[in-house]
């Protein structure tokens, strides 16, 4: 172990010296305190899934148009489908290998390697439930391995081609894959210190400005990277750092790039001058269909009338102004299928607001309330700027409508956990994203939307890039769903 960090050091070393192309990225301003935050086969912020997807390699990608593609397999074809007459579905799926790849210390990528990940993942403490069709993986010969897909899929047209297609995309969204050897010799140094096929290998990790304690992750250029020219940079510095230095450092040219801003910042950031070429911002829409959903356990929202005053209660326009400055579209979807149109012809319904707040009066007089007062509501949020900002904007807006709305965050690890386990006892409603096309959602998840609620917006991710004409990743095209590739930068 020792002697292999020592040669990991030492290359590193030697690359230094040669480096031409170097790119400071800001990561946000949610530190790392910890490398094992990076663990490949656990749920992690998806501003640090964009750094782990630098390191490691995913069976499937998704390309920028946000289709699955192959990546570490050359080749996956279907050799069975057999449906019984409840609709529990099971495929056989022969994937080969993608020849002439290494890991970061020299070894050849193997089969093993694949399916030991693969049942790393399945026993996570938190992306388990991800890969529940996946029943097996198995050797199936040289270079080849096969997996047993298993699923229900009652209600889903054409079911062998979405089993597939999901497939694919779980695939690309979880698979990271890792040298078996080296994490069962390595222990916890294999996450300390990460080994992956990635178009960049890890350097180091320290504190980098110890007045604001924020961290940097260094990653340098892996030129035996098996996708040829990539990767174009030598040098990639994550940096995590707060508002004012991510201001600082794009107006003075010092950061390449800052990307998943808060929504405000970007504001701030593109009326900072924009015309004087300084920097120059780029802003996309992913596929994340954000829902706040009615909690069917919940004591108030089993009454149509509680439900349709909550739906008056809420200006969505508003919303949109105040929180996004006009720039995302709000909807009164009812279910998954509200937005499937997204994101050409999609329509924001009009505001009509009615007295709500005397039918919440109503219904507490029919409760036998000696004196009306406010409905309480416990909201389940992510800690998540657009999120909280949301909430906190929606909970002005119910109070004047007879709601008294109490915001309940939570680190997104923590309430990723209830949400999948389903804990929701105590919330009348939380905020929920489905962050994948509705035609590729799973009967559980469409389930889960049928309760009702609002369909609040469609989530920018911002991306703010510092003086271009300086080496500022000038060919990076962001994908339109799944983890940042930087790869292809400039």
């Amino acid at each position: 172990m020792r002697i292999f960090l020592l040669s990991l050091i030492f290359s590193s070393f030697v690359f230094c010296v040669h480096a031409q192309k170097k790119a400071i990225v800001c990561s946000g301003d949610k530190d790392i305190v910890s490398m094992w935050e990076l663990d490949p086969h656990e749920d992690v912020p998806i501003h640090l899934d964009d750094i782990r997807r630098q390191i490691y390699d995913t069976l499937y990608e998704m390309d920028v148009t946000g289709e699955p593609r192959e990546s570490l397999l050359e080749q996956c074809l279907v050799d069975s489908y057999s449906e019984d007459v409840t609709s529990n579905a099971e495929m056989q799926i022969n994937c080969k290998l993608r020849p002439n790849v290494f890991f970061h210390d020299g070894n050849p990528l193997t089969t093993e390697d694949i399916i030991f990940s693969i049942r790393r993942i399945k026993s996570s403490r938190t992306l388990s439930s991800t890969l529940d069709m996946i029943k097996d993986v198995r050797i199936s010969g040289q270079n080849q391995i096969k997996f047993i897909i298993k699923y229900g899929v009652a209600g889903i047209d054409s079911p062998n081609k979405w089993l597939f297609e999901r497939f694919k995309r779980i695939l690309a969204r979880t698979s990271y894959i890792v040298r078996q050897k080296y994490m069962e010799d390595a222990g916890s140094w294999a996450i300390e210190y990460p080994v992956g096929t990635g178009p960049f290998y890890f350097k180091d990790w320290k504190i980098w400005d110890k007045k604001d304690s924020r961290s940097q992750i260094m990653l340098y250029k892996n030129k035996s990277y098996w996708r040829k020219p990539y990767p174009r940079i030598d040098e990639l510095f994550f940096r995590f750092m707060p508002a004012k230095l991510i201001h600082r450092d794009i107006l003075n040219g010092s950061l390449a790039l800052a990307y998943r801003l808060p929504f405000a910042d970007y504001k701030m950031l593109k009326d900072k001058d924009l015309g004087k070429g300084k920097y120059k911002t780029s802003k996309r829409l992913i596929y994340s269909y954000q829902y706040v959903l009615f909690n069917p356990e919940s004591k108030y929202f089993s009454f149509p009338e509680i439900k349709n005053a909550f739906l008056g209660g809420i200006d969505k326009a508003r919303i949109s102004k105040l929180v996004f400055d006009n720039s995302v579209m709000v909807n009164t979807g009812r279910s998954l299928y509200a937005s499937s149109v997204f994101p050409e012809r999609f329509q924001t319904r009009p505001y009509k607001p009615f007295d709500s707040k005397n039918t919440v009066t109503e219904f507490l007089k029919s409760l036998g309330a000696k004196k009306s007062g406010k409905i309480p509501l416990n909201i389940l949020v992510p800690d998540l700027p657009e999120q909280i900002a949301v909430a906190q904007e929606m909970m002005k807006q119910l109070y004047a409508a007879g709601f008294l709305l109490r915001i309940k965050k939570f680190p997104y690890s923590k309430y990723m956990s209830i949400i999948n386990k389903g804990d929701l006892e105590g919330y009348d409603l939380f905020m929920y994203s489905v962050d994948e096309n509705p035609v590729f959602s799973t009967p559980q998840k469409m389930a889960i939307l049928a309760n009702g609620g609002i369909q609040l917006y469609q989530r920018y991710v911002l991306y703010s890039m510092a003086r271009p004409e300086n080496g500022g990743l000038k060919n990076f095209t962001p994908s339109v769903e799944g983890a940042m590739d930087l790869k292809n930068a400039e």
